[in-house]
């Protein structure tokens, strides 16, 4: 039946899986069903596929091709084509996140119009991929950007902004998609931007829909000092403890000020799970397990 479908029709439906997915999915679905085996033979596929990932318009420029210098012999197929265009699609990924990793970690001038400039010239790029070298999403390495919060939240919006509108992402739910990416070790944007008292970036990813709930392992600097915290929390009890950490190393309060905002968000936000989004029974025993200690009055919830 789907063999006889346009190839049209054929690379919208795949296009609903995104563009992160797509070579796992195209191979799955090659083993295990035959209808799909055969809808992939046709050559009109391939081509409305690559003209997806390539997309030059999603950039703002008019990318010119060279003339080829294979030989017929060597003249790749349109499967071929596609490949390589998804390959390059990686490979500029991977440039614009060495980019961004720079400005942010080395020269730690990091700003939304450098943001903008490079993804203009790199783009259309796959922002919920997880780099390899970096071993971060380009969403992750803005948020632990060596700039302020004033930098960095404007950096948020436009990366979720270009997310949600790039053709390479058409989920219904790509904002949250992008916000919850985490890598091998759980991290994500938002226990980045919490433990490190951003209040502005983390109330824009929560509207984003980012989770509180996950746990990730990173190590985050005590405030005023020289000691760093290592282990695998949520976003709330990394708050916690950093909060300990520096009440015990004796900062000042209007210094751990940031930190409580953000705890206050936390606990707002794992509330309104439980009131508002019907979570399942795990998710409803970690809501429980988070803000236990509030009631039961071992912690405060003002500072």
């Amino acid at each position: 039946m789907l063999g006889g479908l346009p190839a049209e029709l054929v690379a919208r439906v795949l296009g609903h899986v995104g563009a992160l997915r797509l070579p796992d999915t195209l191979l799955a679905l090659q083993l295990t069903c035959h209808s799909w085996r055969c809808a992939f033979r046709d050559e009109a596929l391939w081509v409305e596929l690559e003209s997806w990932i390539s997309n030059p318009s999603a950039s703002g420029a008019t990318r010119t091709k060279s003339p080829s210098r294979r030989s017929e012999r060597l003249a790749l197929t349109t499967s071929g084509r596609f490949a390589q265009a998804y390959t390059a699609l990686r490979v500029r990924g991977e440039a614009m996140h060495h980019a961004v990793a720079c400005h942010g970690q080395d020269a730690k001038d990091l700003s939304v119009a450098k943001l903008r400039r490079l993804y203009r010239h790199y783009g259309p790029v796959l922002l919920n991929r997880v780099s390899p070298v970096y071993y971060a999403t380009v969403l992750m390495e803005v948020a632990r950007a060596k700039v302020g919060e004033a930098a960095i939240l404007p950096c948020v919006r436009l990366l979720v902004g270009l997310h949600c509108f790039t053709p390479l992402s058409r989920s219904l739910v790509c904002a949250r998609e992008l916000v919850n990416v985490a890598n091998d070790d759980g991290l994500t944007p938002l226990i980045i931007a919490c433990a490190r008292g951003f209040p502005r970036v983390a109330h824009e990813l929560l509207n984003a829909g980012a989770d509180p709930l996950p746990r990730g392992l990173g190590r985050f600097r005590v405030c005023g000092t020289r000691q760093s915290i290592k282990g695998r929390h949520t976003a709330l009890e990394w708050v916690e403890l950093l909060l300990e950490h520096e009440e015990r190393a004796g900062v000042k309060p209007a210094h751990r000020e940031s930190l409580c905002r953000v705890r206050t968000l936390l606990l707002d936000r794992i509330a309104s799970i439980i009131v508002y989004d019907a979570p399942s029974e795990d998710r409803h025993l970690a809501c429980d397990r988070q803000l236990a200690p509030y009631y039961s009055g071992r912690k405060k919830f003002s500072h």
